[in-house]
């Protein structure tokens, strides 16, 4: 322990905390160490030496309150936000949706089987006045090939060589490509296999007639991307001696 500045003359300590009174008048400033040991002003305390320092209040230096995260490679990042959110991504629509609205068509129809929107066969399906016109036939086969679904086309009472059936479709000018498979179904039981169809697809409305084939029996006709836009009403029209060939289309579908 140091010695003390000025001399002490009776000193009576009044608690140890503060202030030592000297007998001669002056005042001795004190600290007291964590082992209780009194140290003057100016000395220090060797042994455990504690005192309170006062906070730094830089701001600079303060600890983030949150913990800090970890990156994928391991390194300590901070919380500042990266200026990212979730869902940033670019959104994308579902099939059959053009920006995230739902179309008021199907892209493509399928004409023939049990699916057809309403509205669009718009001539007869089943026997009228001896022809008879199938919408919803199956297992449609033309030459060596077999559609799943098809349009046939026949006549089953007092037929002649110059009958003719028809099918009318819809399409209120909301669909621009027409595909099909044409021929003479497989089924058909006429004696004569060299006995031709002849068919026709026509835009009603214009009475123009945007494809004409001719049919022989064993051999399939495709035709694709047919242009079939602005037309409200598409007539696919047979002509011949339909009781022994029977006029076929495999899958006729229209597309927007």
């Amino acid at each position: 322990m140091r010695a003390w500045k000025k001399a002490v003359c009776s000193a009576t300590f009044v608690a140890l905390p503060v202030f030592t009174m000297a007998g001669c008048g002056d005042t001795i400033n004190q600290t007291t160490g964590r082992d209780g040991k009194v140290c003057l002003e100016d000395s220090s305390c060797p042994e455990g030496e504690a005192t309170d320092k006062p906070r730094d209040n830089n701001p600079a230096e303060e600890v983030s309150s949150s913990p800090p995260s970890e990156s994928p490679s391991g390194e300590e990042t901070g919380s500042q936000d990266s200026g990212t959110s979730e869902g940033s991504g670019d959104d994308t629509g579902q099939i059959g949706d053009v920006g995230g609205e739902e179309l008021s068509e199907p892209i493509s129809v399928l004409l023939s089987g049990s699916r057809v929107p309403d509205g669009m066969q718009a001539s007869a399906n089943g026997n009228t006045g001896g022809t008879d016109t199938d919408w919803n036939a199956e297992d449609v086969t033309i030459g060596s090939e077999t559609f799943d679904s098809g349009f046939i086309a026949q006549c089953t009472l007092v037929c002649r060589d110059d009958e003719d059936a028809y099918f009318d479709i819809k399409l209120s000018g909301k669909y621009s490509r027409f595909d099909g498979s044409f021929g003479i179904s497989a089924d058909s039981d006429g004696d004569d296999k060299t006995e031709t169809l002849t068919v026709k697809v026509i835009n009603q409305g214009t009475n123009r007639v945007l494809r004409s084939l001719t049919l022989q029996y064993g051999k399939v006709v495709p035709l694709k991307n047919l242009d079939v836009s602005k037309v409200g009403m598409l007539r696919i029209h047979f002509f011949g001696p339909l009781g022994g060939m029977h006029g076929a289309v495999g899958e006729p579908t229209v597309r927007q």
